[in-house]
């Protein structure tokens, strides 16, 4: 499970790398870029199905106790920007599967689309309102200011890398 992950991550580099005009590296591995609009979709198809393995990968992990496999196991997500999964997934989603709680339950008859908008907004609001409570609970307080929840609270740090990984393709890669 760790080969794979760190193989995908690998890949996911490779294929930004690739893909980006600012970088030029004269090795055959980085001269095999899709030109035809075909190329480009087996491209994306193949490159979606590694990051897809390694979510599944990454969701085995994290349920995992050691804090290793925990951060091996977010390694996925955060790559797509949805690193609070690890928090959401356990504390959450476990706690109120199938629920009107839980965020991640689609409603009877509930359109895909509709399920997937829900669903990526409700676990964002229920892992802010999550670790507010856990800073709250800490502080020994329900009266704590905007700026300790905020600071403390993992969601900015998520955001944080997350910000860090996009101004890097940004500087780095130049899209």
């Amino acid at each position: 499970m760790y080969t794979y992950n760190l193989f995908e991550t690998v890949t996911w580099l490779w294929a930004l790398v690739l893909l980006s005009d600012k970088v030029e590296i004269n090795h055959p591995w980085f001269q095999i870029k899709p030109e035809t609009g075909m190329q480009y979709f087996v491209f994306t198809f193949v490159w979606g199905y590694f990051n897809a393995v390694n979510v599944i990968n990454g969701h085995e992990l994290l349920h995992k106790r050691e804090w290793y496999n925990k951060l091996m196991g977010v390694m996925p997500y955060t790559k797509m920007f949805y690193s609070h999964f690890l928090d959401e997934h356990i504390k959450g989603h476990h706690r109120y599967m199938a629920t009107p709680e839980d965020p991640a339950t689609a409603d009877k008859g509930e359109s895909l689309y509709h399920f997937i908008v829900k669903s990526v907004i409700g676990s964002h609001i229920n892992s802010w309102k999550r670790e507010n409570e856990r800073i709250r609970r800490s502080q020994g307080t329900k009266d704590v200011g905007a700026s300790t929840l905020i600071l403390n609270n993992k969601m900015t740090l998520y955001f944080i890398i997350h910000m860090t990984i996009l101004t890097s393709i940004y500087v780095f890669l130049g899209w």
